[in-house]
């Protein structure tokens, strides 16, 4: 595993070899932008079902997004910023944990931007593992998160728009899971060459 501060760039003579392989690329935003752009409609999901998680525990109130008797009031609290932050840097180190024997890859990559962090292997990763990969820190963050803080009454006020703006914020790795999941089928495998992602059977592999 390398730490890096900016994403890693595809080689065309990488593409070039996949392509010779059998390897085909994923139909898939071909921009970090334009992959928030398409992932716009999956915000609104994934914030709804956590809305709806912590509402079984705690249910929202108009204190709760600034709204009082005195009209609308915004506060940004360091701790909030704090807390966000956290939360990020623990959304992909699980990413990368589901990276089978990414201590040892040398071609996994954790990297930190002025815009967040993010998760990058070029490894041979199964169907079934990549879509593990891509859904477990919306599951464990904003699933089962909110779960157990119900349980045991952790709740407040900051810990709930926290867990809604990762939720938010996990709208791409909800886009991403659905474009594997649809056009991958599932004996397939996936690689990644910077941007692009590529898959094929296993059965190709093995001929």
């Amino acid at each position: 595993m390398k730490i890096v501060f900016k994403f890693p760039k595809g080689s065309s003579s990488k593409h070039e070899l996949l392509f010779k392989e059998g390897w085909i690329p994923l139909k898939e935003p071909v921009t970090l932008s334009s992959a928030i752009l398409q992932s716009f409609p999956f915000m609104f999901l994934t914030t709804l079902l956590t809305f709806l998680v912590i509402s079984l525990f705690s249910p929202f109130t108009l204190e709760d997004f600034g709204l009082g008797e005195e009209g609308f009031t915004f506060t940004i609290h360091f701790e909030a910023i704090f807390y966000v932050l956290v939360i990020i840097i623990v959304h992909e180190l699980i990413h990368l944990i589901f990276i089978p024997r990414f201590f040892s890859s040398e071609r996994t990559y954790l990297g930190f931007t002025f815009f967040g962090g993010f998760v990058y292997t070029e490894e041979v990763i199964s169907k079934h593992r990549f879509l593990l990969i891509t859904a477990a820190p919306y599951l464990i963050l904003s699933i089962i998160l909110p779960v157990l803080a119900g349980i045991f009454g952790l709740f407040n006020t900051q810990m709930k728009i926290v867990l809604l703006i990762h939720s938010l914020a996990s709208s791409v790795d909800a886009l991403v899971f659905l474009l594997a999941a649809s056009q991958v089928p599932a004996d397939g495998q996936l690689i990644s060459n910077g941007m692009k992602t590529f898959w094929r059977c296993r059965d190709a592999i093995e001929k």
